[in-house]
């Protein structure tokens, strides 16, 4: 649990059977990069609060058998969620805004595989706005590939989605 931390790097770290891998709230200037979350049960990775845009989750592993979500990203702005693989779980990622303003996450080239749900999920309590979903590839999610529940001024363009109830819902 990192709480109001400023320069963190985590590195090739083993998230196995916890309710979250790593959780991140009020902080800025977090890597966590080249890491394994296995069966976490309500996330792997939870971003919360995260103002500044300086947050990263990239290169890593996500791998969900009975769990919620690979990576939650609530009331934050601006993280960078790239280069992952996600594995199983209700959703692959998912952006939950809290007020309004909250959004400018970049999701790119990520590897979402086999959601109950949807591969990547926007929406939340709040308008999410200005994220960008980039350049993805969803399979197998028994919803959509993307979902927009509830955004504005966003951009979903070159993902590779196939296999799933709906490609962008």
């Amino acid at each position: 649990l990192l709480i109001n931390v400023t320069n963190a790097v985590i590195d090739d770290y083993l998230g196995d059977y916890n309710v979250r891998g790593i959780t991140v709230v009020r902080s800025s200037n977090v890597a966590i990069n080249g890491s394994r979350f296995n069966n976490n049960i309500e996330a792997g990775v939870h971003v919360v609060d995260c103002q500044d845009g300086s947050v990263k989750v990239e290169n890593s592993t996500f791998t969900t058998v009975d769990g919620d979500d690979g990576i939650l990203l609530e009331g934050s702005r601006g993280a960078r969620v790239a280069g992952n693989s996600i594995t199983g779980g209700v959703n692959g990622i998912v952006v939950r805004a809290s007020d309004l303003g909250h959004g400018g996450h970049r999701i790119t080239e990520n590897a979402i595989t086999g959601q109950s749900m949807h591969g990547i999920l926007l929406g939340g309590p709040s308008l999410t706005e200005g994220d960008q979903v980039l350049n993805n590839t969803i399979r197998d999610s028994g919803g959509a590939g993307v979902m927009i529940s509830f955004g504005r001024t966003l951009m979903v363009s070159g993902n590779d989605i196939s296999g799933c109830t709906q490609g962008i819902g």
